[in-house]
């Protein structure tokens, strides 16, 4: 019977340990789970800004012959040249023969238009601005100055209607009451 008591007595005075005990875990753990926890006050300036960044993967190179992005330009892609040569031929009345666009497109390909090309073995043109694109391409396939310059302005105004009708610019509610 005395141990008995003297059980009751250390239980007792154990009550008030395991409940601080019981209430700092529950608010450590409040504090993990949101991240309510002081910043230091002074940053380390010498680690690098993305510490996190893992510089085990490879950085992706840029290929040489790829065209850079021009801002302000009026970019555009071409999947098929001789498709985009014929469309030209037709409208500027050139009078090239399916041969000569054949001719054309694949000396160009060969050539010219290789910096233009997304990668060496993808037939896709990156094209940064029409107009300085269509005076090249008209130099290479012959045409005097100004079909040139007529052609590449044609294209220019082209392609800047086209991308204005397929995305037109949002228009603001009117607030009539």
């Amino acid at each position: 019977m005395r141990q008995m008591k003297s059980l009751k007595k250390f239980g007792n005075s154990m009550k008030p340990v395991c409940t601080m005990l019981a209430l700092m875990i529950v608010i450590w753990c409040i504090v993990l789970t949101t991240g309510c926890i002081s910043q230091p006050s002074a940053v380390n300036k010498t680690l690098p800004e993305n510490s996190y960044k893992d510089i085990r993967k490879p950085f992706p190179t840029l290929d040489p012959h790829a065209t850079p992005y021009v801002p302000g330009g009026n970019q555009f892609y071409i999947t098929d040249f001789p498709q985009f040569l014929a469309k030209w031929n037709d409208k500027m009345h050139w009078g090239l023969s399916p041969r000569q666009i054949e001719n054309y497109s694949r000396t160009l390909e060969d050539g010219m238009l290789n910096k233009y090309k997304i990668s060496p073995d993808y037939r896709t043109l990156n094209v940064p601005n029409m107009k300085p694109f269509c005076l090249e391409v008209g130099d290479a396939i012959g045409l005097s100055k100004n079909q040139s310059e007529v052609f590449a302005v044609a294209a220019d105004d082209e392609l800047r209607r086209d991308k204005t009708t397929s995305n037109p610019p949002l228009t603001l509610p009117s607030n009539r009451s």
